[in-house]
């Protein structure tokens, strides 16, 4: 891919580099790739969580640091928002992705964007791996990985190389998913100190570093507690055969963790799970499926201008107040695609 020699070759001619990362697991071990292979200086922001938006970027403090180059990693803002950061800030703009997205030209490595498939391409670690050849960090790699696969890497076909680079390293499979649930305990209390925290770690001293760190294990303690008491209030609202609705009002960024688990208990249904989070004062309608691809699905609702990103099995609607309309929309175009 043309596209992807691109980045290449201006994160290698680059002096000083602006890294935007997604706050999730994936995120964090791929910025932590991303600056081990930079020879330049590198500065990280993580845009505002919740939000895929050129609003969710901290446009000044990207000017401050007056940047050769801004790289965008595991962020699925949208092409439109790209093209306007890039002229905003007059600055070179790459991304490294594997969010379903409309493709631009200039430095846009993003294989699924490109029409490639999702399974191929399960992490931007992995985009990472094969864009720059980095199998002395497969272990990082492999931690992305199995951040954005969850429970779904015990049936994807890189099971056996995640779990061969795990035995590499002395690590069991559990342990990995116990550094990537640790990570991810930072963004779900909407802690942004700890995601910069995390990825320092993981950065300076490995996976190691983040399963012994008592700072984030207690981070990742307080999110089981809550966890443990938002499934339990989790309501099935409604069954519509292959379709399952569920909802939620919480304090925390749990619409993720919660969607996955639903997915995984309904592995042949899709379920659309109605998450209204307190503390960010947005509704998140996540709908996740492991057995039917939803990307027809999403260009539709994206065509339709509803706020929605994602990838082939995942997407998420979001949207202020009861967002009836949106919901409805949603449903009607879900059910149109796969039957009741």
């Amino acid at each position: 891919m043309n596209s992807c020699r691109k980045v290449v070759k201006l994160l290698s001619s680059s002096k000083k580099v602006a890294i935007i990362y997604h706050w999730d697991c994936d995120g964090v071990a791929s910025a932590s790739i991303i600056f081990k292979l930079l020879k330049s200086k590198a500065f990280f922001h993580i845009p505002k969580i919740g939000h895929y938006s050129l609003e969710a970027i901290n446009i000044n403090l990207l000017r401050s640091l007056k940047p050769d180059l801004v790289l965008i990693v595991d962020y699925g803002l949208p092409a439109k928002d790209i093209t306007n950061l890039e002229k905003t800030l007059s600055t070179k703009i790459a991304v490294i992705d594997h969010h379903v997205n409309e493709p631009i030209g200039g430095c846009f490595c993003n294989p699924v964007a490109l029409g490639l498939s999702e399974d191929d391409y399960p992490s931007t670690s992995w985009v990472i791996r094969e864009l720059l050849n980095v199998k002395y960090l497969d272990l990082y790699v492999a931690l992305g990985l199995v951040g954005d696969l969850g429970k779904a890497i015990s049936y994807h076909r890189l099971r056996e190389w995640v779990a061969k680079v795990c035995k590499e390293h002395n690590l069991s499979l559990s342990e990995i998913f116990r550094a990537a649930e640790t990570i991810n305990s930072c963004y779900r209390l909407i802690d942004y100190d700890c995601i910069d925290y995390a990825r320092i770690t993981l950065t300076e001293i490995g996976v190691e570093g983040v399963l012994s760190d008592n700072v984030l294990f207690k981070k990742l303690s307080t999110v089981k507690e809550k966890l443990e008491e938002a499934l339990e209030r989790v309501e099935l609202s409604k069954d519509l055969g292959k379709v399952k609705v569920f909802t939620l009002t919480c304090e925390d960024y749990f619409t993720s963790i919660i969607g996955r688990e639903l997915a995984y208990r309904f592995r042949n249904s899709i379920i659309v799970f109605n998450n209204f989070v307190e503390k960010l004062g947005l509704r998140y309608v996540y709908v996740r499926s492991y057995s039917y691809s939803l990307r027809e699905v999403l260009s539709e609702l994206k065509g339709k201008g509803l706020n929605v990103g994602g990838k082939d099995h995942v997407f998420v609607l979001t949207c202020k107040g009861e967002c009836d309309k949106e919901i409805s929309m949603l449903l009607n175009t879900l059910l149109k695609h796969v039957g009741v």
